[in-house]
């Protein structure tokens, strides 16, 4: 176990300063503000097979998570009903969807799984994961094809998160 003297500074710091310090990505500082608030880093593996079922279990968890991990290639009827679903369950519950999609293709086979065909994973999940053997570019593939996403649907991507009354820890 590290000493406390090689320990990074912000184990000891709360998520709301953590999701201060400079540099830190929106995303992250997102929800790390999302985790302070909500008072909780649960994140639920809603690995189901319908989007009733999906959508039935984020309704049930979403007021106690801050992150929903989804497999929408298991979903046997996934669709536009699934992504306005999530999307709506999501922005009322306050909570981030995470695909565990684990993508590993080259680039630009990567970005058209991303952004296209019957998944179009860029329009509902604000987080997915990437296998990184097929080498760093795969990051900076995911990346152009988010910001090439939000340029083609005139969007934008909004980070602010607040609670009222203001909790303090």
């Amino acid at each position: 176990m590290p000493s406390m003297a090689q320990r990074h500074p912000t184990i000891f710091q709360t998520y709301a300063e953590r999701a201060e310090q400079p540099g830190t990505a929106p995303l992250a500082t997102y929800l790390l503000r999302l985790i302070h608030i909500k008072r909780t880093n649960l994140c639920v593996s809603a690995d189901v097979n319908t989007t009733t079922e999906l959508l039935r279990v984020a309704e049930e968890v979403g007021d106690h998570i801050c992150v929903l991990k989804t497999h929408a290639d298991i979903i046997d009827d996934f669709g536009d009903r699934t992504i306005r679903g999530l999307n709506e369950i999501s922005r009322r519950k306050k909570f981030l969807v995470f695909e565990d999609r684990k993508f590993g293709d080259i680039g630009s086979t990567l970005q058209q799984q991303y952004t296209r065909g019957p998944l179009a994973i860029v329009k509902w999940a604000p987080i997915v994961n990437a296998a990184l053997f097929p080498g760093p570019a795969i990051i900076t593939a995911l990346s152009e094809a988010a910001q090439k996403a939000i340029a083609a649907h005139n969007t934008s991507v909004s980070t602010d998160i607040s609670a009222s009354p203001a909790i303090s820890l």
